[in-house]
């Protein structure tokens, strides 16, 4: 469990952080969408579930730990301006969340088979 979280914590704080909250400011101020982070987001996830099942720990659970961070924050209050719909209720947001963690696990999942089919012709 201490493997898992010390390979989720540096990627949800930079999902969190970097896009949720630098990224968030970004679109905020230079006056594009938000949406445009979506491929960064997943790159995240993609790289947490990498580095997870690397070190012998479940791929889609350390993505899935990432989303569900990100998706928290996103939903009730991170770093920066989160655009989140004015008349979203917490049951929306929650389901979102949910939905958005089931996700980042599929991410997780495929970058954990993609490590288990490389292993060894990458030197890692």
């Amino acid at each position: 469990m201490a493997l898992l979280v010390r390979t989720v914590l540096p990627y949800a704080l930079l999902a969190v952080v970097g896009v949720g909250g630098i990224g968030a400011w970004a679109a905020e101020w230079f006056g594009f969408s938000y949406t445009w982070f979506t491929p960064i987001s997943a790159w995240i996830y993609w790289a947490g579930g990498i580095a997870a099942a690397r070190k012998g720990a479940s791929g889609p659970l350390a993505a899935g730990m990432v989303t569900l961070f990100d998706g928290v924050a996103w939903a009730f209050g991170g770093v920066g301006p989160q655009p989140v719909p004015p008349d979203s209720t917490a049951v929306t947001k929650a389901v979102t969340v949910i939905g958005v963690t089931l996700i980042g696990a599929a991410i997780g999942w495929a970058a954990g088979r993609y490590v288990r089919r490389t292993a060894g012709k990458h030197g890692a």
